[in-house]
């Protein structure tokens, strides 16, 4: 009976530890400013080309693929009313540049850091170009059954959900508030 016990223990622990990547719905980010109804930006963007994320390997750590990076992103922009419904003004590149993740912890912090440019589509002109750092911590109490491994994932979608926010903010704040046809080119640095 106590190999049994001990079996099935061992077993739990080995699917708790299995390493998920992390979950488009838990990545989406919402700006803490408004877009304006007028704005030049409303349905005005398509998502190109995401690069710069890793899948997640099961038997290691929790990552952030280019898959669920893009439809989080898509996701987050979609919402603001910002996705081009039929053809798009300006396309959206995205280069995941970091994914800072701690090895061990009680608390783990992950720092992200992503580059961002918009162009215009007809004119290839840059429209918007930034590079966004932002980090999340997932706590003890955010996943005690979990572990370590579920812990992870939860500060890797918290930091990608923050930096999605970051540059939801950054876009609507030098971008969004213009007249339709009115978008004025912007270059700054990092923001974090």
């Amino acid at each position: 009976m106590f190999r049994y016990v001990i079996l099935v223990l061992f077993a739990a622990t080995s699917i708790a530890a299995c390493a998920m990547p992390a979950q488009v719905n838990s990545m989406i980010g919402t700006p803490t400013m408004q877009l304006m109804a007028n704005s030049s930006l409303k349905e005005s963007l398509r998502v190109n080309a995401v690069s710069g994320g890793q899948s997640t390997n099961p038997l290691w750590t929790s990552q952030v693929g280019n898959p669920e990076f893009q439809e989080a992103l898509r996701q987050s922009l979609l919402k603001q009313g910002i996705i081009a419904s039929n053809e798009a003004r300006y396309q959206l590149d995205t280069v995941l540049g970091e994914l800072k993740q701690p090895l061990v912890g009680f608390d783990l912090t992950v720092a992200s850091t992503v580059r961002y440019t918009i162009r215009e589509i007809t004119t290839n002109r840059v429209a918007f170009d930034q590079t966004i750092a932002a980090s999340y911590t997932a706590n003890f109490s955010d996943a005690i059954i979990g572990g370590a491994v579920e812990r992870l994932r939860l500060a890797n979608e918290g930091s990608i959900r923050s930096n999605i926010s970051q540059f939801l903010d950054q876009l609507i704040r030098t971008l969004g508030t213009g007249a339709p046809g009115v978008m004025s080119a912007v270059k700054l640095g990092t923001v974090g």
